[in-house]
């Protein structure tokens, strides 16, 4: 059976993956590439973040394992990677093997967007590294770089998806914090939505690095769910923050206070959640039946080419 060289540099150097994948194939040992730099990019659904890729550098190098693998493993490679589904391409290589460059095969994204990888991924990354002695600075640089992001809903201490800031790659803390008057509190039920308005909303400020800032991107549904935005906190100092961007079953109930920890008991009362078979095919929208009068316009927001205005 015929076969080639494979040279990788994300978490197929990790052995025991790659033994799963392909069973067949043998591994040679380290090799690098050089004039390219490992990058991340991409969003892989399943890595929950972006993706291991390599970009032309001049002078750069990339660190990575190369194994002989035969025709069925490579195609068993093209499915993992996402070949057929156009998120990686094949990338023929040449690449430093003790002393000897070997032609060898790699694989590079297609979307060459740079985006942070999750905390997991990147680990697996950083542990082969770390094994075989590499220079990580080039990982360690997700971790070392910091921003502010403002918290104000169920991520909150004493909240219950809190964890999400403290595991893995975890968030550092900095004080509790009031926005300036430009923002409003939407109760959407079990969370809230910032967006745009005229009061204060209170919660915490917390430092992240850019690992648990691409998990948070991914737990927010960023850009499209709720979208992250640079705001201004009372005394003028500039945050991120992720306020409400989806219509879908967009409600108009303000907790008044602008404190999540102070919001009503019970869900408001106009909160979508069913709907009556007759627009069944819309998600998330009323705990009782819709009535038109409470919501006259809400087929024209949501499905605007289906649901002419009632005259």
């Amino acid at each position: 059976m015929t076969s080639r060289f494979y040279f990788a540099y994300g978490s197929n150097m990790d052995i025991q993956q790659m033994a799963r994948r392909c069973p067949e194939a043998e591994l040679f040992g380290a090799a690098s590439l050089t004039n390219y730099r490992l990058a991340f990019g991409g969003n892989s659904v399943g890595r929950c973040g972006g993706v291991a890729t390599i970009k032309r550098k001049t002078g750069a190098t990339t660190h990575g394992v190369l194994y002989l693998i035969t025709a069925r493993d490579e195609a068993a490679l093209d499915r993992c990677e996402g070949v057929h589904l156009h998120q990686y391409r094949k990338k023929a290589v040449e690449v430093l093997y003790h002393g000897e460059m070997i032609d060898a095969m790699s694989y590079q994204l297609i979307d060459m967007t740079e985006k942070a990888p999750d905390f997991n991924y990147w680990t697996k990354i950083r542990s082969v590294y770390e094994t075989r002695q590499w220079d990580a600075a080039i990982l360690d640089a997700f971790v070392d770089t910091h921003l502010d992001i403002f918290i104000y809903g169920s991520l909150r201490q004493n909240e219950k998806n809190h964890f999400m800031l403290t595991r893995g790659a975890g968030g550092t803390f900095v004080r509790k914090v009031r926005t300036a008057s430009s923002f409003k509190l939407l109760h959407l039920g079990s969370y809230p939505g910032m967006v745009r308005g005229s009061t204060r909303v209170k919660g915490e400020l917390w430092r992240v690095n850019r690992l648990k800032l691409a998990e948070l991107d991914a737990f927010e549904g960023h850009p499209h769910f709720f979208r992250r935005s640079t705001i201004a906190l009372e005394h003028g100092e500039s945050v991120e923050a992720y306020l409400y961007s989806s219509l879908r079953g967009r409600s108009e109930v303000v907790v008044s206070s602008g404190d999540w920890a102070r919001r009503p008991v019970e869900p408001p009362p106009k909160y979508f959640r069913d709907i009556p078979a007759r627009k069944s095919f819309v998600r998330d929208i009323p705990v009782r039946e819709i009535r038109d009068e409470d919501f006259p316009d809400i087929q024209e927001i949501l499905f605007p080419r289906f649901w002419p205005r009632s005259e």
